[in-house]
């Protein structure tokens, strides 16, 4: 839910033509996106054994910023210079379209799996 919140919210804010109404906008856009990251870090640590959490965590952070700074920025800037008549905003919204719908639909993929997972742990630690 929270992707889908960030994918509409950041589509929204690309597309403002005031730099008021672009903030506003993109507040909640971080703030949704900021919760799934939270939410995927949580969720590492508890299907990770826990002598590898700090590792795979520490992958995960590496390989999202290598995603986001070394990736974003070419592919912002091809639909900017090739599709949208090198106009910023459209091609954010492109971006975010692109780059959010595979995402939510890994995630929704993925849920039931982790919770299969989740009802494994809790029943092996005999917690209810």
């Amino acid at each position: 839910m929270l992707v889908l919140l960030g994918m509409v919210t950041a589509v929204l804010a690309a597309m403002q033509t005031s730099a008021e109404a672009l903030l506003t906008i993109y507040f909640f856009t971080s703030m949704f996106l900021s919760g799934c990251s939270n939410t995927c870090i949580t969720s590492i640590q508890i299907v990770s054994p826990a002598r590898m959490r700090g590792t795979v965590v520490a992958t995960y952070m590496l390989l999202i910023s290598v995603a986001g700074l070394g990736i974003g920025p070419p592919i912002t800037a091809s639909p900017s210079a090739n599709f949208v008549d090198g106009r910023i905003g459209p091609a954010l919204a492109l971006v975010s379209i692109a780059i959010g719908a595979p995402t939510l639909g890994t995630q929704i993929w993925s849920r039931r799996g982790y919770r299969l997972r989740i009802a494994a742990l809790t029943d092996q630690n005999g917690e209810t």
